[in-house]
C-alpha cells in the first residue's frame, strides 16, 4: 500500500481516470479521499466540484467551488464553473453576479453573454435576457442563443419574432430541442393555417432520429398482462400531473404493469411520491434524452409506451422516434400531432378532435375517449366557491390566466371587442410574468378603445393565490388558437365559467370540450363575432352567473371528466385493442 505524502496523488490521478471514463461515483470516492489527505490542493477540490457537475449535484458543486476559491481566488476554471452551477441549481443571483464578473474582464465573448441571457430568463428579468441574447448574437451567430432569445421572446409575447429565432436556429441544427421548440410555438400563431402547421410538422420531425428496427423480446399474446410506460418530464407538481395522477391510480394492476419514466429527476414534489406510490416501476433520469433511458425502457420490455410531453419542453420524442416499444401514443401533454412516424396513436375525443376534421391533420390514428381527452383531478387544498363578484360591486369582471405566450394581438382584439360590447367590465389579467409587459398590455388595449383602467394586471405568485384569485372573476376567458386544459378545468372547479372559441385547429377545441362534458355548451362560440355575443348575453345575467356558480362545482365533480374509474377501464380497452391491432400486425408477418 502506497503510505505518507505520495497516496494523495495516486487516489487524485485514479479519480481523474474515474472521471474521464465517466464512473462519477467511483471518482468522487477517491477525490472525497484525496482531498481530505491534501486539503489544501484546490486542483484536487476543483477536480471533486467537477465530478459533482457531472452528478447533477450542483448544490454540493458550488460549496465545493467556494472552498477552491477561498484557496485559489483567481483560478479561472473555478470561477466560472462556480457560475454554471449556481445556474443548474437555480441559484440566479449568485448565477448572475458571478456570470457579470467574467463578461466584465471578457466583454466580447458570446459564451457568457448567452449564459447570463439565461440567467436572466430563469430570474424573471427577460429584458435583461433579451439584451444579453442578442449581444451575444452580435458577436456569433449560433443555434442555441437563437433557441434562448426564441424562448425569452415567446415569455414576453412576441410571438412573431419568437418564431423567426426558432425558425432560424432550427435551419442552423438538427437538434431536436429546438425543432420541438419551433414547432410548439408555431401552434401560438392564429395566422397558420391547420394544413400549413401539420406540414411543418411533418417537415421537422423527418428530422428526427429515424425507427429502428427491432426484434421485440415479448410474446405478441393479445389478451396476456401488458406492460404500460408512461414517460414525462412532468410527473411532479405540474398541469400533466392533475390529468395522469387518477389514472395511474385506477390502473389494473392484475391487468396492466405500469411503469414510469421520470425525466426531471431533481424536481420532486409530494405529487411526485404519490405518482411513484401508484407504479410497478419508477426510474428516474437526468436527461430526457438519456441513451440510459432507451436502455431502461427496452430492457423492460414495455409493451405500449405513452408519451405525456409531445413537442413540449425536455421531451424524449428523439428516443421514441427510434421506437423503443411495439406500441406508441401520445397525450395528454401536447394537443397536436407529433409527426414521427414511429408514433402509432394519439388519445383525444370527438370535441376536441372530430375525426373528418382531425385525422387528415395527424400522422397518428385518432383513437377517442368516451366523453373527454382529460381526467381531472382537483387540488387537494383547493378554497371554497366564493360568491360571484358580479352581486357585490357594479359590472362584470373577466378573467385571463394564461401563459403570456397565449395572449397574442388576434386574442388582445377579441378580448377588447367584448370589452368594447360590455362598457362596465374590466378585465383581470394574471399569470407569472405579465407584470413585466403591463404596461405595453394596457396600451394594446387602449389602442383598441379600452380605457387602461379597465385592465387590471398582476403577477401570479403561488398556486393558492392564483386558486383564490377566482373569487375575484366573474367569467373566465379562453385564448386561441391553442385554448386552454388545465386553466380551464382549475377554473370550472373554482365556479367560474369559460368562455371558449372552437376555432378550426386540432388544438383549438380542448376547451369545448370540457365544456361539453358539463352541459356548458352555451359557453362554446363558433365564431369571434359569436364569442362577442356570449360573453355579452352572460354578463347582463348576474344572477344567471351566481346560480351557474354555487352549482359548478357539484356538477363538475358528477360529470365524465373526473370519473376516474370509468376513464381509466376505458383506456385499458383502448389498450387493449390497440395491443391486439399489434397482434395480429406480428402474426401476419410471421
Amino acid at each position: 500500500m502506497l503510505r505518507g505524502v505520495g497516496l494523495h496523488l495516486f487516489l487524485f490521478a485514479a479519480g481523474r481516470r474515474l472521471l474521464a471514463a465517466e464512473r462519477y461515483l467511483s471518482a468522487e470516492l477517491y477525490l472525497q479521499a484525496a482531498s481530505r489527505l491534501a486539503p489544501t490542493r484546490a486542483d484536487i477540490w476543483l477536480a471533486l466540484a467537477s465530478c459533482l457537475q457531472c452528478r447533477h449535484c450542483p448544490h454540493a458543486a458550488i460549496d465545493i467551488l467556494q472552498k477552491v476559491l477561498e484557496l485559489a481566488p483567481d483560478m479561472a476554471e473555478a470561477r466560472l464553473r462556480l457560475a454554471h452551477s449556481a445556474a443548474e441549481a437555480e441559484m440566479w443571483p449568485l448565477a448572475i453576479e458571478r456570470f457579470e464578473q467574467l463578461l466584465a474582464e471578457s466583454p466580447g465573448s458570446p459564451q457568457l453573454h448567452y449564459h447570463l441571457a439565461g440567467s436572466y430568463a430563469g430570474d424573471g428579468q427577460l429584458e435583461k435576457a433579451v439584451q444579453h441574447f442578442r449581444a451575444a448574437l452580435a458577436v456569433e451567430e449560433v443555434a442555441s442563443t437563437h433557441n434562448g432569445l426564441g424562448l425569452a421572446l415567446s415569455e414576453l409575447a412576441m410571438q412573431e419574432e419568437s418564431i423567426a429565432h426558432f425558425r432560424r436556429a432550427a435551419e442552423l441544427s438538427d437538434k431536436p430541442a429546438y425543432l420541438s421548440n419551433l414547432l410548439f410555438t408555431l401552434c401560438y400563431d392564429p395566422a397558420l393555417s391547420p394544413e400549413a402547421l401539420y406540414q411543418a410538422h411533418i417537415k421537422q420531425a423527418a428530422r428526427f432520429p429515424q425507427a429502428q428496427a427491432r426484434k421485440w423480446r415479448q410474446s405478441f399474446d393479445p389478451e396476456r398482462p401488458l406492460r404500460i410506460g408512461y414517460v414525462s418530464p412532468d410527473l411532479r407538481f405540474h398541469p400533466v400531473a392533475f390529468f395522469i395522477e387518477p389514472v395511474m391510480r385506477e390502473h389494473d394492476a392484475s391487468r396492466y404493469q405500469i411503469h414510469a419514466y421520470s425525466t426531471q429527476m431533481h424536481r420532486h414534489s409530494e405529487t411526485t411520491l404519490r405518482l411513484k406510490a401508484s407504479c410497478a416501476d419508477w426510474r428516474e433520469f437526468d436527461d430526457a434524452e438519456d441513451e440510459a433511458l432507451e436502455a431502461a425502457i427496452l430492457a423492460d420490455r414495455i409493451d405500449i409506451l405513452i408519451d405525456l410531453a409531445g413537442h413540449t419542453g425536455n421531451n424524449s420524442l428523439p428516443l421514441l422516434a427510434k421506437r423503443l416499444a411495439p406500441v406508441q401514443v401520445s397525450w395528454l401533454g401536447y394537443l397536436n400531432t407529433t409527426g414521427l412516424a414511429a408514433m402509432d396513436y394519439r388519445l383525444t375525443d370527438a370535441t376536441a378532435c372530430p375525426t373528418a376534421f382531425a385525422q387528415p391533420l395527424h400522422s397518428e390514428q385518432l383513437i377517442h375517449m368516451p366523453h373527454s381527452q382529460w381526467c381531472y383531478q382537483a387540488p387537494a387544498d383547493s378554497p371554497p366557491v366564493a360568491p360571484a363578484p358580479c352581486l357585490s360591486q357594479p359590472g362584470t369582471t373577466f378573467g385571463a390566466l394564461h401563459n403570456p405566450a397565449k395572449v397574442g394581438p388576434a386574442v388582445i382584439a377579441l378580448w377588447a371587442g367584448l370589452l368594447r360590447a360590455v362598457p362596465d367590465a374590466r378585465l383581470l389579467i394574471a399569470a407569472r410574468g405579465f407584470s413585466r409587459i403591463a404596461a405595453e398590455t394596457r396600451a394594446r388595449f387602449a389602442a383598441l378603445g379600452v380605457a387602461e383602467e379597465r385592465i387590471v394586471i398582476r403577477d401570479r405568485q403561488t398556486f393558492a393565490d392564483y386558486l383564490s384569485m377566482h373569487g375575484e372573476i366573474d367569467i373566465n376567458l379562453d385564448v386561441f388558437p391553442y385554448t386552454g386544459g388545465t386553466t380551464t378545468c382549475h377554473s370550472l372547479w373554482m365556479g367560474v365559467p369559460v368562455l371558449t372559441l372552437a376555432c378550426p385547429s386540432v388544438m383549438g377545441r380542448g376547451g369545448a370540450s370540457a365544456l361539453h362534458c358539463l352541459a356548458l355548451d352555451d359557453w362554446i362560440a363558433a365564431s369571434e363575432e359569436d364569442y362577442i355575443a356570449i360573453g355579452r348575453r352572460m354578463a347582463a345575467a348576474p344572477a344567471r352567473l351566481a346560480a351557474l356558480r354555487q352549482d359548478l362545482r357539484e356538477r363538475m365533480a358528477h360529470s365524465p371528466l373526473m370519473q376516474a374509474e370509468p376513464f381509466t377501464r376505458a383506456l385499458e380497452a383502448r389498450l387493449r385493442e390497440m395491443w391486439r391491432q399489434r397482434c395480429l400486425e406480428a402474426s401476419v408477418r410471421s
